[in-house]
């Protein structure tokens, strides 16, 4: 069969598995996918190649501390600009899929290229492709926009050594795939194998298995291994990378050898069940760590290790494709083993793009071989084949929308992610049974609304049921640190808080903030537990923080609702300007005159009155600059309605002018401008002084000392 032909059957295949998923009319981003490419603050802002290159903060483009993957945000990036800001229809979602379909089929048609520069037939190389094409550990990478890194990672670590293949020492040759491999890494970490992969190539393809004629490429190696030392270097710059860099070798081992060992079998048990047979899959999965021996991972190490020590023997001998494709899936799954890095210890199918090139080769031999046996051996080729192609579509149509997903990853293993994922739709799903049990209440009709309650409260307790199990299943699995189980723990106080368990969701959320500042989803449920507390201040300053970093729509929302209570209660305290604060506040945050109609004729009334008494205080000071009290009376709008900067100068002015009793009256307002409009312990700590100062011109003033003693009662002070 000619090339021309093979390429579009080899695109076609690659396409094939995810016609379904293409052609779904309820497509939607999934799992990461949606904060990654909706919701990233790198992506939004359309960045330059070197903005990318350069920024290395653990933003959502990088999907977690520690990674650093800027050409996977600069491909989702350029989706993104081209597509709009918040691609939420079902044919943008659609666009992206199918651009990473793209990226797939580009990188089978690279590793049929390899395959045959590795001197296989025509058929073999087909073969091996398809395999590659249609196996389902591929599904997850292509289907989620969040997998676009190991997508680009594969292909341009394909490409590199397409390039190297062409390598005598170093020259054109080697800077291309150099650069290919440079391409690979900012994609993702995988590509780190580069090297030992190239050189095993080498030596099993072009060098007749000589170690001295290997050798002579020592330049290109060189090259590979500077390049790949300062990607690990500038890595290692990432926040969050140095705490994982200090716990890869040396606090290691701090589990025993023989732990490590073990909990390595179970991971190797569940690669080769995905490669041999892939069902039951679930989207990371995390495995708990092994701490006794359990019989059949540890006899399939064994074996796996036999067959590894039978292949390096092979090849060193005789060589043969089979011997050099074990070898290669090897050293490609040691980065995912546990035997170097702990992984905490997430297994995921994307994980094994690189070692399936391995797979591929091996795959292609064998079944190229059977093919060419008899009409049995090819319906049994095209059978295993077929077979694959049709688990793979079936695993794609989850991929449409996270319940799909998550309701899959359910059926088949009680993923700590998965039970997470369903304790906020449980969550949510109670959120809106009890907005219905207040609309009913409305309108008087207490029975159903008492039933709507009970359901809403039965759909809480279930999200926490979901989240205590998913924490458990967390507890069992080593990690890098506290980090894996903070989404269980965030949703578990916001759990608490459905149930009005208020106190116990802000231990549980102050115990997420604490391991991970800054994180969205640990100050948005700390907000809501202080805002079910009744401290309006605090929350309001917590749903803050969560903005800074992330601005989901439900962050959006409570934000809006805790800055309109904060304004309720601070106007009821007689606070214009923190009420003031609030309401702008939340207008601002979740613009919608429908849903906030009130706040926006709160509003509009307290700014009319704002602007109504600053014109004609305005006027009253043009016509005589010498009115102390209209001066005054004009520092107290302004401190009302927040305008800080314009109130405390002329205060200030009014103390250096004023003299005797008017002296003493600025200063009574300016301490009240302190202690009721600024209202933070330093202003109080203020106020206090200016209280104190004004007792000792005139010591029987009872209210100065009354507001004194609640200044002091506030600060602490004694």
């Amino acid at each position: 069969m000619r090339d021309r032909i093979l390429i579009p059957l080899l695109v076609l295949a690659a396409a094939t598995p995810f016609a379904r998923l293409l052609l779904a009319g309820d497509l939607s981003f999934v799992q990461d996918a949606s904060r990654q490419v909706t919701e990233d603050p790198v992506a939004a802002a359309n960045p330059s190649p070197g903005a990318l290159l350069w920024n290395r903060s653990p933003t959502v483009s990088y999907s977690e501390a520690g990674a650093w993957r800027p050409l996977r945000a600069a491909d989702l990036a350029a989706d993104r600009a081209l597509f709009g800001a918040t691609p939420l229809s079902p044919g943008t979602v659609r666009w992206f899929h199918l651009r990473s379909v793209l990226w797939h089929a580009i990188a089978v048609l690279l590793l049929h290229a390899l395959l045959r520069r590795w001197g296989l037939g025509r058929g073999d190389a087909f073969a091996g492709s398809l395999v590659f094409a249609l196996h389902p550990v591929q599904v997850e990478a292509v289907a989620s926009a969040a997998g676009r890194g190991d997508l680009l990672c594969v292909v341009f670590l394909l490409a590199g050594l397409l390039l190297h293949s062409r390598v005598r020492r170093c020259g054109m040759a080697g800077g291309l795939a150099a650069t290919a491999l440079a391409l690979a890494l900012l994609s993702k970490e995988s590509a780190a194998v580069f090297l030992p992969l190239a050189a095993l190539s080498d030596w099993f393809f072009r060098d007749g298995r000589r170690f001295r004629m290997t050798l002579r490429r020592w330049p290109a190696y060189l090259l590979y291994a500077a390049l790949t030392a300062g990607w690990a270097v500038a890595w290692s710059g990432v926040p969050g990378a140095a705490g994982s860099v200090t716990r890869m070798i040396p606090g290691r081992w701090g589990e025993t050898v023989v732990g490590a060992v073990l909990t390595l079998s179970k991971i190797l048990a569940y690669y080769l069940r995905l490669v041999v047979l892939p069902v039951d899959m679930a989207f990371d999965f995390h495995l708990a760590e092994a701490r006794r021996p359990d019989l059949f991972p540890v006899f399939l190490t064994v074996l796996f290790g036999v067959v590894l020590l039978w292949a390096a023997r092979r090849a060193i001998r005789s060589g043969g494709p089979a011997a050099f494709a074990i070898l290669w899936v090897g050293v490609a799954l040691l980065p995912v083993s546990h035997l170097v890095l702990p992984l905490g210890i997430p297994t995921a199918e994307r994980f094994l793009a690189v070692p399936l090139i391995g797979i591929a080769l091996l795959a292609g031999v064998i079944l190229g071989r059977a093919a060419r046996a008899g009409r049995f051996g090819m319906l049994l080729a095209g059978t295993v084949i077929a077979c694959l192609g049709a688990v793979s579509a079936e695993r794609a149509g989850v991929w449409r929308s996270d319940d799909a997903l998550w309701s899959s990853t359910m059926e088949r293993v009680r993923s700590p992610r998965a039970l997470t994922y369903e304790a906020a739709r449980m969550r949510t799903l109670g959120e809106l049974r009890a907005e219905e049990s207040l609309r009913l209440l409305d309108a008087n009709r207490t029975a159903e609304a008492r039933a709507a309650r009970d359901r809403s409260h039965a759909a809480a307790e279930r999200a926490l049921a979901f989240c205590d199990e998913a924490l458990a299943l967390w507890d069992k699995c080593p990690a890098l640190g506290p980090g894996p189980g903070l989404s269980a723990r965030a949703e578990r106080s916001r759990a608490l808080f459905g149930l009005r368990r208020h106190q116990e969701a802000l231990e549980e959320a102050d115990r997420v903030v604490r391991v991970r500042p800054g994180w969205h989803a640990g100050h948005h449920a700390r907000a809501l537990a202080l805002l079910g507390l009744g401290r309006m201040r605090e929350a309001a300053e917590e749903i803050e923080t969560a903005l800074l970093t992330l601005r989901t729509p439900e962050a959006l929302l409570t934000a809006a609702a805790i800055h309109e209570k904060f304004a309720i209660e601070y106007e009821a305290r007689g606070n214009r300007a923190l009420a003031y604060r609030g309401l702008r506040r939340s207008w601002e945050i979740f613009h919608d005159p429908a849903a906030n109609a009130g706040v926006r004729r709160a509003l509009d009334a307290m700014q009319a009155d704002r602007d109504g008494r600053e014109k004609v205080l305005r006027e009253r000071v043009r016509r005589d600059p010498s009115d102390g009290e209209a001066w005054l009376e004009l520092a107290s709008t302004y401190a009302q309605y927040g305008e800080y900067g314009a109130a405390e100068p002329i205060y200030l002015d009014l103390l250096r002018r004023a003299q005797g009793a008017a002296r003493l009256d600025v200063m009574y307002h300016y301490a009240l401008y302190f202690w009721q409009w600024r209202d933070t312990p330093e202003a109080c700590r203020r106020a206090a002084a200016l209280y104190e100062e004004i007792l000792r011109s005139e010591p029987g003033l009872e209210e100065v000392r009354r507001q004194l003693e609640i200044c002091r009662e506030q600060t602490g002070d004694e």
